[in-house]
């Protein structure tokens, strides 16, 4: 069941000993700033495990082209369905490569362009032979999750995803008193800045990235191979 973003938060806020939200002129991280932390969070952990999305499209005439919604990642199937379903081959469209190189196949023994697709720019698909009208287009693809917009959103992810989430939360949280603190370091003598790194907000916040990634180690990363076949 997913949790929501307000339930998350405060987990985070009790960690930073910042739990009084009613005056929020006197609070040491706003709800902006935690809408921030979330959504970078929510970006760094599609690295190692993405949505899930599918785009599909029907036109009206034929298409050469199709652009993805924004939350595109990374590419799985391409396909288009007529009367049955045809998996298209995805070429790479590599520097100095004409579109008629990418495109090209060995048919019969005759070079021809068929069933091919190649993506440029990132997230639009070009196809080498336009997709008639009325097929369909599917594309499956891996995405980003979805934003948090408002404290009373739902997360749209696992549970798992919960704790390593917070303590992303907590390392980018240590970023605001860290460059306070570095502000502050101008200030100081030989004999009172210790080290000249003396940060300790600063090796806290390194200390929760580290446990984040200690969480992520535990669990194998999202597995995007094999569709090809």
């Amino acid at each position: 069941m997913s949790t929501s973003w307000k339930s998350l938060r405060d987990r985070v806020l009790r960690v930073l000993d910042d739990i009084e939200r009613d005056d929020e002129s006197a609070v040491s991280w706003t709800d902006a700033d935690m809408l921030d932390y979330i959504d970078e969070a929510l970006v760094a952990i599609a690295t190692h495990t993405a949505a899930e999305q599918v785009y599909s499209g029907t036109f009206d005439d034929e298409v050469w082209s199709v652009t993805l919604p924004d939350d595109f990642m990374a590419l799985g199937t391409v396909s288009v369905i007529g009367t049955e379903r045809v998996l298209l081959t995805p070429r790479p469209l590599s520097p100095g490569a004409s579109v008629a190189s990418v495109g090209s196949s060995i048919v019969g023994g005759v070079m021809t362009a068929y069933d091919v697709y190649y993506m440029y720019p990132r997230g639009t698909i070009n196809f080498l032979k336009p997709i008639p009208a009325g097929d369909t287009v599917q594309v499956d693809y891996w995405s980003y999750w979805e934003r948090v917009e408002g404290v009373e959103d739902t997360l749209k992810v696992p549970r798992w995803m919960e704790q390593p989430l917070k303590w992303y939360c907590l390392h980018l949280a240590m970023a605001k008193p860290s460059i306070a603190a570095a502000k502050l370091g101008n200030f100081k003598t030989r004999q009172d800045s210790g080290d000249p790194e003396h940060n300790p907000q600063l090796e806290l916040s390194r200390y929760f990235k580290r446990r984040y990634d200690e969480l992520l180690s535990e669990l194998p990363p999202q597995d995007r191979s094999g569709w090809e076949a």
